[in-house]
C-alpha cells in the first residue's frame, strides 16, 4: 500500500487526470462512507471514519488535491446530499452542533500539509502521524468550541473530545500505515 501514497499524489503534477480527476472520485469515496457511523447516545457527534479520512488526504493528495476533493465533498454536504455522517446533508450541518468539525475539513490541508512537509523526521509512517494527530487536535478545538455555543463548554470537552481521543488515534495509526516508511527524501509530498 505505500505505492498508494505515491501513485496519487498530485501536488505538482501537471495532469487533468492526477488534479481534477482523482480529487472527485475521492471526494465521491469520501461519500459513500457516511453510512460508516456509530451513534453515541450521550453525545450529539457520532463516531465515523470521515474526519481521518479527511485528514489523510492532505497526505495521499497534496494539499492542493486535497482542497479540491474536501470542496466537492461539502458542497455536496451543502446540497443536501446524504454525504456526512449518519447519512445526512444540508445546509443545517454548517449551522448545527457539529458544523465546527465540518468547517475544519475545508482548512485542514492548510494544517496538515505544512506539517507533514516540515516534519525532519525519516519515517513517512511517524509523519503522517503526527501530522494527521495535530489535524485532529486542531479539529476537536474548531469542534469542541462551536459545540459549546450549544450545550456549554464543559459538556462540549466531554462529549465531543474525550470518547473520541483513542479511537481517533487508532484510526490514525491505520491511515498512517498506508504511507511508505521510507525516507522523507523518498516521499513525493
Amino acid at each position: 500500500m505505500s505505492t498508494l501514497v505515491k501513485t496519487l499524489d498530485i501536488g505538482n503534477k501537471k495532469s487533468v487526470f492526477r488534479q481534477f480527476i482523482i480529487p472527485v472520485l475521492v471526494s465521491l469515496c469520501l461519500s459513500m462512507s457516511a453510512w460508516m457511523t456509530i451513534p453515541l447516545p450521550f453525545s450529539m457527534v457520532p463516531i465515523t471514519i470521515q474526519p481521518q479520512l479527511i485528514f489523510f488526504l492532505p497526505i495521499l493528495l497534496g494539499r492542493r488535491g486535497a482542497l479540491i476533493a474536501i470542496s466537492l465533498f461539502l458542497a455536496q454536504a451543502a446540497i443536501n446530499m446524504p454525504v456526512l455522517a449518519g447519512c445526512t446533508g444540508g445546509l443545517y450541518k454548517f449551522i448545527g452542533p457539529t458544523a465546527g468539525y465540518i468547517f475544519f475539513y475545508l482548512i485542514s490541508p492548510l494544517v496538515i500539509s505544512p506539517i507533514y512537509e516540515k516534519l525532519k523526521m525519516k519515517s513517512g509512517r511517524n509523519r503522517a502521524f503526527i501530522a494527521m494527530f495535530m489535524g485532529s487536535m486542531v479539529n476537536f478545538v474548531f469542534g469542541v468550541a462551536w459545540l459549546s455555543t450549544f450545550i456549554g463548554l464543559k459538556a462540549a470537552f466531554l462529549t465531543g473530545f474525550v470518547p473520541f481521543i483513542i479511537g481517533d488515534a487508532v484510526k490514525l495509526l491505520f491511515f498512517s500505515s498506508l504511507v511508505s516508511s521510507q525516507p522523507k527524501e523518498s516521499q513525493l509530498q
